[in-house]
């Protein structure tokens, strides 16, 4: 019971700011995204050419996970940016990274390559 007190005093003390705090955190979460896809697109060319890949066969797409925000959990970490897809070959993942660990934020680029025999 007096867990769900403290609850409804939370509810009763934030829910004026409710909406304000949901805004800015979509805000910043777009523009998170949009500075990592900008970084990407600044540099796919070369990648591309690196990669060996004709340009149509390397797609960008939008990359959350969770894929909805209101799904985490304090203690999960958030992953915002792009997958880039490398025909049926490879996919890996740009993003930015926040785990709760002592309040920092860490960035880290994480890369998943499928074959298929599965991922690898």
């Amino acid at each position: 019971m007096a867990n769900k007190v403290a609850h409804d005093v939370l509810l009763a003390e934030c829910e004026p700011y409710f909406l304000d705090g949901v805004h800015t955190i979509v805000h910043v979460a777009q523009r998170n995204q949009e500075l990592v896809r900008e970084a990407v697109e600044r540099h796919l060319g070369p990648l591309v050419k690196a990669l060996g890949f004709s340009s149509d066969e390397i797609s960008l797409s939008d990359y959350w996970n969770p894929d909805k925000l209101q799904r985490t959990k304090p203690i999960d970490a958030i992953c915002i940016g792009v997958k880039l897809k490398v025909s049926d070959l490879f996919e890996g993942y740009i993003d930015r990274y926040w785990i709760y660990e002592k309040d920092e934020k860490l960035v880290t680029v994480q890369a998943l390559q499928k074959s298929r025999h599965g991922n690898l």
